[in-house]
This record gives C-alpha cells, sequence and structure tokens, in this order.
C-alpha cells in the first residue's frame, strides 16, 4: 500500500514538471526584447549616465563658482577663506581622527569639528585664512597643469603654493586681485572643457589666463584700497 501510494506521489510530481514546460518558458525567453531582461550591459549604461549627470553637474556648479571668483574675488574674499577653511578643516579632521582611533563614527565627527573650527579660525584669523586659501589653490592648480613628473611636480607645487600664499599676505590687495583672477580663469576655463568639446586644448592654459587677466582688471575697477575709501568718506 505504501508503494502504491509513494508511486502515485512520483506521478504525480513527474506530471506537474512536465506541466510547467519548460521549453516554452525557454522560447518565450529568447523571444522577450533585449531592453526588458536587465543585464550587465544594461546596468553598466545607466550606472554611466547617473555618473555623467553628477559630473556635468559639478562642473556647472564649478564653472559658476570659478566665473565669481574671478570677477569678485576681492569682495568675496571671506566667503572663499571661510569654504576654504571649511574644505581643508574636513579633510584634516577626518585624515587626523581615523588615522588615530581607526573608527568610522569617529571620523565623521572629527570632519565635522574640523570643519567647523578651521573655517571659523580662517574667518576671524584674516591673514591665516588668506595664507591657506591661496596657499593650497595655488598648490592644487600646479598640480594640474604644470608638466612635470613626481617627485618634482609636488615639490614645485609645495614652492609655488608657499610663494603665492606669502605675497598674498603681503601685498594684499592687489595680490589677492591678480591670484584670484588667474586661478580662477584657468579653472573656469578647466570646467568648460569638460562641457563642452573645447575646439583645441592647447589654447585651454592662454584662455584661462586671458579671463584671468579680465578678471583682475574689472577687480581693479571696481575695487578700492582702504586709503581711497578715507578718501571718498572725509570728502
Amino acid at each position: 500500500m505504501e508503494q502504491i501510494m509513494q508511486s502515485d506521489i512520483f506521478q504525480s510530481i513527474s506530471q506537474f514538471v512536465r506541466g510547467l514546460n519548460f521549453g516554452n518558458l525557454s522560447n518565450t525567453l529568447d523571444n522577450l526584447p533585449t531592453d526588458q531582461i536587465p543585464g550587465t550591459d544594461q546596468i553598466t549604461q545607466e550606472a554611466t549616465e547617473i555618473l555623467h549627470k553628477i559630473t556635468t553637474g559639478a562642473f556647472a556648479v564649478g564653472l559658476i563658482l570659478a566665473l565669481l571668483g574671478c570677477f569678485f574675488g576681492y569682495k568675496m574674499l571671506k566667503f572663499w577663506i571661510s569654504l576654504a577653511g571649511l574644505l581643508i578643516g574636513a579633510a584634516a579632521g577626518y585624515g587626523i581622527t581615523w588615522y588615530v582611533t581607526d573608527n568610522a563614527t569617529y571620523a565623521i565627527i572629527g570632519t565635522i569639528v574640523g570643519a567647523l573650527l578651521l573655517s571659523f579660525l580662517s574667518y576671524k584669523i584674516y591673514l591665516v585664512g588668506v595664507f591657506l586659501l591661496f596657499g593650497f589653490g595655488a598648490y592644487f592648480l600646479s598640480l594640474s597643469y604644470l608638466p612635470l613628473k613626481e617627485p618634482l611636480l609636488t615639490i614645485a607645487a609645495v614652492v609655488i603654493g608657499l610663494i603665492v600664499a606669502i605675497l598674498a599676505v603681503i601685498y594684499m590687495r592687489p595680490a589677492i586681485i591678480v591670484i584670484t583672477g588667474l586661478q580662477n580663469g584657468l579653472l573656469a576655463v578647466g570646467a568648460l572643457a569638460h562641457l563642452v568639446s573645447f575646439p583645441n586644448q592647447s589654447l585651454m592654459i592662454p584662455a584661462g589666463v586671458g579671463l584671468g587677466m579680465l578678471g583682475a582688471a574689472f577687480q581693479f575697477m571696481t575695487t578700492r584700497t582702504k586709503r581711497e575709501k578715507r578718501k571718498r568718506n572725509d570728502s
């Protein structure tokens, strides 16, 4: 009796499996449009499109900020100083906290504390902010544009960063206007080259310098020294 029941069960299972008709299922999948069956190619394409949109948006924002810095760098100096202090403090806080604690939660806290602290100090201690802003700006810009190899590239970038930072502190207004004009002119052209097809890559640096000189000239015309401001107030 038990053998008869087992035989019936196996026969029922066999009929059920045959009834699934895997051959027809396979044919159905073969007839589906390929774009309805997600695969690695489709996933890669979608990820690439998302990444392209993110980078395009980032370069668009960078272009706007660079143009503002190029034409209004001196007037917006405290904003740029605070922003630079925020970014540098965040990076330093994260790096130090992660190195000491090796803990992601503490690293995030260190990032926030470092960002807020150095941003505040950069804003309050004006000359320190100027030194950091222009020193790091010249350093990273040198890394991007100097046609040198390591370790000479890093050494040259550090030296240029220090020279620019010292000049910015000593010759405050003219140095800041020239440096913000040239730095942001180069950055603006670089961002623009990622958004549109640049006709000739070799023209990027001359175009950036030209835009920077135009921005610096505009800043000289639209800003005044402290002495000029006092004379205007007295009159």
